[in-house]
């Protein structure tokens, strides 16, 4: 924990230099690493290629790095600049590029593209650099600088539309791409073409926006229309199948009998399309003189709802759960029998369920155990080759890495879904938790839930649950519980392990709590987000709690207490 120079030094001259007290890092581990910056005056930086050292030092220890470093222009600070917000078809127009650094030598391949085809306007730049970097692009000239700080091309436009002006820069250690939308008319008049775009949109392909199939889709758009006369304006949604693999389009999906085709706000019912991948097109026509057209696109992903994984009776929702065990007292994670598909579709003891573990030391997470220096290594899979590969022992059990001691602590049934873990083994040990990561795949998405398990030094505690009295009234959503907000809420809680005289439990006490998500605005007038005290709790002391028809509780999280 000695304070400890760095320094950066170049032909005998000192560059930069920082000292760092590292006595906050005495927890550190070999694998992790620390990172500093150390300012570096420009100015005093070679302008050829250099051999940098890098000096680290305290009081005890000295070593030094040496490194060949190559300085080049870099590319920084690019704003396109359009002349007109309307550009007449097939003229030459004046566009300007405000650059702190062009990076030179470097050179810009300029281009525009409409909603299905792309135009190159061509290269300019270093000639030998353009046509090594573009060699497809026809050369135009080099840059013109004429004005500090500022390059100017000229370009002219074959097609009308909302076009996306592309110039990418590039030289031979980086590149940059900018962008800027322009409208291409035929000829100028009265009106513009209208400026269309979908909020939120995804433009990849390989990267859309992605809906549950049971949610209500709905897309907004930002439509302006800038036209000194009457016009009238057709707005209309498209919809096609996308192969995920090449991006392909595929089919047109009919909406004959949805309302909002036609209007600037998308609204598809929740089981309408189909899982898969779709590009959606939103397109305005301005009828006036010509038809004036624009559009925007973006590509969803429908996707599964999704499994719930609920692996203890009590347990809502896919968050971190975490309960507290004695040290006699076994525990059995169940995912068969209280997960849930929120689409009701697929059978969970058809699923594969997978588990690990990793213990957390006085808050500080520890890794999930490993066999090898890259994946994770499930428990399964430790339990079923410590008797043939003798190396799992000393790779997983002994180190302080380690959920269990040996392999006889836990076990599987036959069908490796049930886990449970035998009484004494997870091992008490204080400011100790062990976090269990259980996973799944359904339809080639992946979904998982945490146990984390706190072991107290009592033989045993009382393990209490709290469920929907009537499971028609509410269902697991995600990390919370939906209730229907027209019918009485009655939770019940129950005591099923731990709770009996041989336990030496002579009284069980019962108490309800409810908070409410508040979002409010603080001093600062910063956003926080909390829960507070939503009930006044001192008479709910009981196994029930009821509470009558109230639309105030809709999607309020209950929370319990064991006592």
């Amino acid at each position: 924990a000695y304070p400890t120079s760095i320094q950066i030094k170049t032909d005998g001259q000192q560059l930069g230099n920082t000292v760092v007290d590292v006595s906050n890092l005495q927890k550190i581990q070999t694998s992790n690493t620390v990172g500093y910056v150390i300012p570096v005056d420009k100015n005093l930086l070679p302008s050829t290629r250099s051999q940098f050292e890098v000096v680290i030092k305290n009081a005890v220890f000295s070593r030094t790095f040496k490194a060949n470093i190559s300085l080049y222009s870099s590319i920084r600070d690019l704003n396109l600049l359009t002349p007109e917000s309307v550009i007449l078809l097939n003229t030459d127009h004046q566009f300007s590029v405000n650059y702190k650094s062009l990076g030179t030598p470097s050179c810009s391949a300029v281009e525009y593209t409409n909603s299905a085809l792309g135009y190159s306007i061509g290269s300019f730049g270093d000639a030998a650099l353009c046509a090594n970097l573009f060699p497809s692009t026809k050369y135009i000239q080099a840059y013109d600088l004429s004005v500090p700080g500022s390059w100017t091309f000229v370009a002219k436009f074959s097609t009308t539309g909302n076009l996306k002006l592309t110039i990418n820069v590039k030289n031979q250690h980086e590149s940059l791409s900018i962008s800027e939308y322009i409208s291409v008319v035929p000829s100028l008049g009265q009106c513009e073409l209208p400026r269309v775009d979908i909020i939120n949109k995804a433009s990849l392909f390989y990267e859309p926006q992605r809906h549950k199939i049971s949610d209500l889709l709905y897309l907004l758009t930002d439509t302006r229309v800038n036209c000194s006369t009457n016009s009238r304006n057709v707005k209309e949604w498209q919809i096609y199948t996308v192969d995920k693999k090449s991006g392909s389009i595929g089919q047109l999906v009919y909406l004959a009998d949805n309302p909002t085709v036609n209007y600037a706000e998308l609204v598809i019912q929740p089981n309408t399309l189909a899982l898969g991948l779709y590009k959606i097109i939103y397109r305005v026509s301005m009828l006036f003189n010509s038809v004036y057209t624009s559009q925007s696109e973006t590509f969803i992903e429908i996707v599964p709802s999704g499994i719930v994984i609920s692996s203890l009776v009590g347990q809502f929702g896919d968050g971190i759960y975490e309960i507290a065990r004695g040290i006699n007292q076994p525990i059995v994670l169940n995912p068969v029998m209280y997960s849930v598909d929120l689409d009701g579709k697929a059978r969970m003891s058809s699923l594969r369920f997978i588990y690990f573990c990793k213990v957390i030391e006085n808050e500080i997470e520890l890794d999930y155990a490993r066999l090898g220096a890259s994946a994770m290594t499930d428990l399964l899979t430790i339990k079923t080759f410590y008797h043939t590969q003798s190396d799992i022992k000393s790779l997983v059990y002994n180190n302080s890495k380690s959920c269990f001691q040996s392999a006889d602590s836990f076990e599987f049934d036959s069908t490796g879904n049930v886990m449970s873990v035998r009484a004494k083994g997870l091992e008490y040990v204080k400011n100790r938790k062990y976090e269990i990561l259980i996973k799944t795949n359904h339809l080639g998405y992946e979904y998982s839930s945490k146990i984390r398990i706190e072991i107290l030094n009592y033989n045993f505690v009382p393990i209490i649950s709290i469920k929907c009295k009537f499971l028609g009234t509410c269902w697991s959503y995600e990390d919370k519980v939906k209730i229907n907000p027209n019918t009485r809420l009655i939770l019940v809680s129950s005591c099923h392990g731990g709770c009996s005289f041989q336990d030496n439990i002579t009284r069980i006490d019962y108490q309800f709590r409810i908070y409410k998500y508040w979002n409010f605005t603080a001093k600062d007038n910063d956003l926080e987000e909390k829960w507070v005290p939503y009930y006044n709790y001192t008479h709910l002391r009981s196994r029930y709690l009821c509470v009558s028809i109230s639309r105030d509780l809709i999607q309020q999280k209950t929370k319990k207490r064991n006592v």
